[in-house]
């Protein structure tokens, strides 16, 4: 005699744990394509909206209002470009030729911290090194001066 399957069966608990975790494990890896998407669709909204003002305020035909919309935005963007880029050259360069003595000064505040406050300063030797907790600051910001810094 044949065994009879129970008609309301979805399927065992197992199987929907792999499906859940191949879903995911596929948002996971497509997270740059769905942000690409994304942004695309904002793009092509903001891009029809410049074309259906321009075709209704000025007749222009639509292929013709996305192209003028295409460099309107462009010509925008460029503009800000030109603008701002001697500005922030300068500041980069201010920032660049300072920085030591920034970091100089930052680098005095921390010892000066390091000495005032009393948990900072327990644990430490005749010699007056600092204890953990200033070790492992003075390490936090020694990473910052020598290696993220530099990068950025």
């Amino acid at each position: 005699m044949p065994v009879a399957r129970s008609a309301g069966r979805r399927g065992s608990p197992l199987g929907w744990v792999l499906l859940t975790v191949v879903v995911v494990a596929l948002v996971v890896r497509a997270v740059d394509v769905l942000l690409v998407l994304f942004l695309a669709v904002i793009l092509a909204v903001y891009l029809d909206a410049i074309a259906d003002f321009l075709r209704r305020a000025l007749g222009v035909p639509q292929p013709l209002g996305l192209a003028a919309g295409v460099a309107l935005s462009l010509g925008a963007l460029v503009g800000v470009v030109v603008l701002m880029a001697p500005a922030v050259a300068d500041q980069v360069s201010d920032l660049l030729t300072n920085l030591p003595k920034y970091l100089t000064d930052l680098d005095q505040n921390i010892n000066r911290l390091v000495r005032s406050i009393p948990v900072l300063r327990r644990n430490v030797a005749a010699g007056g090194t600092p204890g953990l907790l200033a070790t492992a600051l003075n390490d936090i910001f020694g990473f910052f001066r020598g290696a993220a810094v530099p990068y950025l």
